[in-house]
């Protein structure tokens, strides 16, 4: 029976101005028990002071496990995003990102196809792809590392397009990392392009007691039952990967009308502005202890 675990991707402390450490370190104490490090090739200045939560690949990877293990928390995956359709950006990041995760026992590493080329054609950009996730699969494959593709940039925000870039190479390393929150907010009903990939997502072991799934939400239980039935009836014949010109969906499977999809932006756009009051609020408040100007008791 697979078992599906809730994780906290590092992105979630951006805002934060703190490091790699604190970020792991407040997971923690959030009650997560499996987090999702971010990582970057090179070096950069907010984080190598401290105010950023990546962690460059040219440190010691086990810089990244020996703040987990510190905390207490599973290292779920890497989030390795970047322009699959740039080989000259990515090739050699998704490249180093899998190798980091090889050496300190990350199973996955997340990415997807990233913003394309101002100059290219979407012809030239699925045979850029192709040559980057073939040469990153060559990698993870001798490694045991899965890549899991991410519905994220314009050419994955839908079901077909996402099947497109999952079948450009025929890797058993490579799966679907399914981000809910991408899929709803692309106008997208979530529930049935999950069922569409349920079979293709990043599933790995966990100390021989099941599997981990790579996503947030309140799907969980649903994604259980689901792998469960299929397992329990698989269609016969059936081919591990989809054809390239996948089948539409079903009536009612299909993009969301446009109100229902301006009507979600406008809902998450009125908690943006939501949160850009409290942030506003909180920094007046900590300017006001520091000058004098209020007390704690005040300020409550």
């Amino acid at each position: 029976m697979a078992n599906v675990f809730v994780g906290l991707n590092a992105e979630y402390s951006r805002s934060s101005d703190k490091p790699f450490e604190w970020a792991v370190e407040q997971a923690a104490k959030m009650g997560y028990a499996w987090f999702e490090p971010m990582v970057h090739f090179g070096r950069e200045l907010m984080s190598e002071a401290g105010y950023f939560h990546t962690v460059s690949m040219f440190d010691d990877p086990f810089r990244i496990k020996d703040a987990c293990d510190a905390a207490g928390l599973k290292i779920s995956g890497l989030q390795s995003h970047g322009p699959l359709g740039r080989p000259d950006v990515h090739g050699e990041y998704i490249k180093l990102a899998i190798r980091t995760a090889a050496e300190i026992g990350v199973p996955v590493i997340n990415t997807d196809e990233g913003i394309k080329a101002k100059w290219t054609s979407e012809e030239d950009d699925f045979v850029l792809i192709k040559y980057t996730l073939r040469e990153a699969a060559f990698v993870a494959e001798r490694r045991g590392v899965k890549i899991g593709l991410e519905p994220h940039a314009q050419y994955s925000l839908t079901p077909d397009g996402l099947d497109r870039i999952y079948s450009l190479v025929d890797s058993p390393a490579i799966g679907i990392n399914f981000d809910t929150g991408n899929a709803y907010l692309c106008g997208h009903e979530v529930y049935p392009w999950l069922d569409r990939v349920v079979e293709r997502l990043v599933v790995f072991p966990d100390d021989g007691a099941g599997g981990v799934c790579q996503f947030l939400g309140n799907w969980s239980e649903w994604v259980r039952k689901r792998t469960e039935e299929k397992a329990a009836a698989p269609e016969p014949g059936e081919p591990r990967r989809p054809a390239r010109s996948a089948a539409a969906p079903s009536a009612g499977h299909g993009p969301l009308s446009k109100n229902e999809q301006n009507r979600r932006r406008q809902k998450i756009a009125t908690a943006e502005e939501r949160i850009l009051v409290l942030e506003a609020e909180k920094e007046a408040a900590v300017t006001a202890m520091g000058s004098g100007g209020a007390s704690p008791e005040e300020l409550q």
